[in-house]
C-alpha cells in the first residue's frame, strides 16, 4: 500500500454577481406583464414571478433554478385560467457586455381558453365497463365537485376534485389502490379514480366535457 498523501486544491472563479436587468414577455395576449402596485391580474404579480428586473429597486439575482420555478408557476397560472394547452419557455437570456446583468425574454403560447360545459362521474366495474349498480350514485358525488359547467378549465381545481372523490370513498371504507402496499396496486377490489378525467372536446369551439372515471372496488373492514 502507498501511504503517501497529496493535497488537491480547487480554484474557483466566481465571476461577477449577475442580476436581472430586463424582463420581457412575448405572446401574452390575455394578461399584461405588470401594473403599478400589482393592480389587477398580471403575469408578474399573479404568478408570483421571482426573477424581476430593476425598476424602483435593483433587479433580482439571476438564478437558473429560480427561473425554472418561475416558468413552472406561470404555466400553472395560465392552465388555472382556462388555457389548458398553454406553453411557457425561456426564449433568450442575453448577458450584458460586462457580464453583470442579463436580459430575459419569455415566450408564451397561450392557445385557446377552454370552458367546461359538463362535469359528470362514471362508475366502472372490474372489467372497465359502466357499472349498473354502484355503491354511491353520481348525484351524490357531483355536488362535492368544485369544477362546474360554465367555468374556465382549471387543472389544479380538477386535481382537487379528484382528491375530494378519493376522500369521499376513503371515509366510507374504500381504500385507494396502491396506497397500502404493492399488493393492492393491481387489485380491482380497491378503489381507484383515474389521474385525469376523460375530456371530450368540441371540434368547433374551445369547450370541454369532463368525466371522472371511478372504480369503486369493495368496502374493507379492519381485521
Amino acid at each position: 500500500t502507498n501511504d503517501e498523501t497529496s493535497t488537491l486544491i480547487f480554484w474557483v472563479d466566481q465571476g461577477p454577481k449577475v442580476t436581472v436587468n430586463r424582463l420581457s414577455f412575448r405572446g401574452n395576449k390575455s394578461f399584461p406583464q405588470w401594473a403599478p402596485m400589482n393592480f389587477g391580474t398580471t403575469i408578474e404579480g399573479s404568478s408570483e414571478w421571482k426573477s424581476l428586473p430593476g425598476r424602483t429597486f435593483p433587479g433580482s439575482i439571476y438564478s437558473e433554478a429560480i427561473l425554472a420555478e418561475d416558468l413552472d408557476r406561470l404555466r400553472v397560472f395560465y392552465r388555472g385560467r382556462g388555457f389548458r394547452d398553454a406553453e411557457v419557455e425561456l426564449a433568450e437570456a442575453r448577458p450584458s457586455r460586462d457580464g453583470t446583468s442579463v436580459d430575459l425574454t419569455i415566450l408564451v403560447v397561450e392557445g385557446p381558453r377552454y370552458e367546461v360545459t359538463k362535469v359528470s362521474v362514471l362508475h366502472l366495474d372490474t372489467d372497465g365497463q359502466p357499472a349498473t349498480e354502484p355503491y354511491y350514485a353520481p348525484d351524490l358525488l357531483e355536488p362535492l365537485l368544485e369544477v362546474e359547467a360554465g367555468q374556465f378549465y382549471d387543472r389544479e381545481a380538477i386535481q382537487r376534485d379528484r382528491l375530494r372523490i378519493e376522500r369521499f370513498y376513503a371515509q366510507r371504507g374504500h381504500p385507494v389502490a396502491g396506497r397500502y402496499g404493492a399488493a393492492s396496486q393491481g387489485d380491482r377490489t380497491f378503489f381507484q379514480v383515474e389521474q385525469e378525467p376523460l375530456e371530450v372536446f368540441d371540434l368547433e369551439k374551445p369547450e370541454v366535457e369532463l368525466t371522472y372515471l371511478i372504480r369503486e372496488g369493495q368496502p374493507k373492514r379492519l381485521r
